[in-house]
């Protein structure tokens, strides 16, 4: 009678597990056929979009969207650095509640810190090693600017070649630091 009903809850569990395995693939396939539709939704929203759109800001979207991408897996990346401790900080994860309550001033002259572009100097430091992410991403603007500037060569469009190349000198200008003014 035990092998009996070994045999017949074995075989009851074999059933189940049929079932589930059935209804997760169901669950997958239903899953797949969603984000296809999804995908193509996109796709044809996309295509809406794009008869409104110029190839230069298109050129410019997508050359932004690929920097925004790789500058936040650098900024994941030195941010995983910074707290596992790989790298070691300027300022010690101890210390930061005796800095939290400083002002600015105070705090980048305790730590000993300097204002503009000091930090170049310190991205061996964990905590200064994110800076160059931001300014990747910051300094985008200015790569799709010069791609710009190319559509205005290729085109031979003078007026428009001005005007962003007049951009490029602003922002290049205003990167350097030059205008900044110390307090």
């Amino acid at each position: 009678m035990k092998q009996h009903s070994v045999k017949a809850r074995m075989k009851a569990v074999a059933r189940i597990g049929d079932a589930v395995l059935r209804v997760s693939r169901q669950a997958w396939t239903r899953l797949k056929a969603r984000a296809r539709l999804r995908r193509q939704h996109r796709a044809k929203l996309r295509n809406q979009r794009l008869k409104y759109v110029s190839a230069e800001q298109l050129v410019y979207a997508d050359l932004l969207e690929a920097g925004v991408a790789v500058g936040r897996i650098f900024l994941a990346f030195t941010f995983f650095l910074y707290v596992s401790g790989i790298v070691a900080p300027k300022v010690a994860f101890s210390d930061l509640p005796a800095y939290w309550s400083l002002s600015a001033s105070d705090y980048l002259q305790s730590a000993g810190v300097g204002i503009g572009w000091n930090w170049f100097a310190q991205v061996d430091n964990s905590d200064y090693t994110n800076f160059i992410g931001i300014a990747f991403l910051i300094g985008l603007t200015i790569f799709c600017y010069l791609r710009l500037l190319q559509f205005a060569w290729k085109y031979r469009d003078s007026v428009f070649g001005a005007v962003v190349a007049l951009e490029l000198i602003v922002l290049v200008f205003a990167a350097s630091g030059l205008l900044a003014s110390s307090h």
